[in-house]
């Protein structure tokens, strides 16, 4: 589940009040394969389906690659990843990623924007609960790589995981 309303606006945090409603929440799936230290997850996400018009239907999801540090039960990691946006028109079928029509694998992973990810794990035998951070930045493979933080958009999720093996 990810907070979808901006909480910060570079300065201060903002409280959300009575205007939080369902449709600032998404729902999605987050797949992580932790390696020693370190941490591969893939994750994929939509906003809220409840009481939507599902005329046009927008996704994201990405990759990043994280440090783990592991406290007793509790995991704790940073990293970077790409992060891909996609909108499908139902009516025409028509697909846009990270803003334009796709033409090939190569271009679509240029345009990918570049993000941190941090966050906490509490593991619990088979089950998890985690809390974490999207942090985005304006860098892509193609417009260069800008690692300054856009703080005012980030997205707060949290996740129950199911611990395997």
């Amino acid at each position: 589940v990810s907070y979808e309303k901006q909480v910060w606006d570079g300065e201060n945090v903002i409280v959300p009040g009575e205007e939080i409603s369902v449709h600032d929440f998404g729902i999605g799936a987050d797949v992580r394969f932790n390696l020693g230290l370190m941490q591969v997850a893939a994750f994929a996400d939509c906003g809220s389906p409840i009481g939507q018009d599902f005329d046009v239907i927008s996704m994201s999801g990405g990759v990043s690659l994280n440090t783990v540090i592991s406290l007793a039960f509790i995991d704790v990691f940073a990293g970077a990843g790409a992060h891909l946006n996609a909108t499908v028109d139902v009516d025409s079928n028509t697909w846009t990623f990270n803003g334009a029509a796709f033409e090939n694998f190569g271009d679509l992973a240029k345009t990918c924007s570049l993000f941190y990810r941090g966050g906490a794990t509490i593991n619990l035998g088979m089950l998890g609960l985690s809390v974490f951070a999207d942090i985005p930045t304006a860098g892509t493979f193609t417009n260069g790589f800008t690692f300054k933080p856009s703080l005012e958009s980030a997205k707060v999720s949290a996740s129950l995981l199911f611990n395997i093996g």
